[in-house]
């Protein structure tokens, strides 16, 4: 994961590494950046990997784009988003 940009969650995450520090951004502007099911479970699939390289030794969020974020407020997950693969 060494400088590439990976995407997420259909491009509403992306992840990159600016030399020890992995970066994951919230790209969801049309839901202020609102956290899903889903989203929560890229985040743990996203510091995984982070984990996972001895070149990542800490990590960091930030969101795109507008200024405030939804906050406290997860989605509910409908049927078919339950379960990822």
């Amino acid at each position: 994961m060494t400088g590439a940009t990976k995407e997420w969650a259909d491009g509403k995450m992306l992840s990159e590494q600016h030399g020890a520090v992995g970066i994951v951004t919230f790209s969801r502007p049309e839901k202020r950046n609102a956290v899903s099911i889903e989203i929560w479970y890229r985040l743990g699939e996203i510091f995984i990997a982070f984990n996972a390289d001895d070149n990542v030794r800490g990590g960091a969020a930030r969101r795109r784009r507008p200024r405030h974020a939804a906050a406290g407020r997860i989605q509910p997950a409908q049927p078919e988003q339950r379960r990822f693969s």
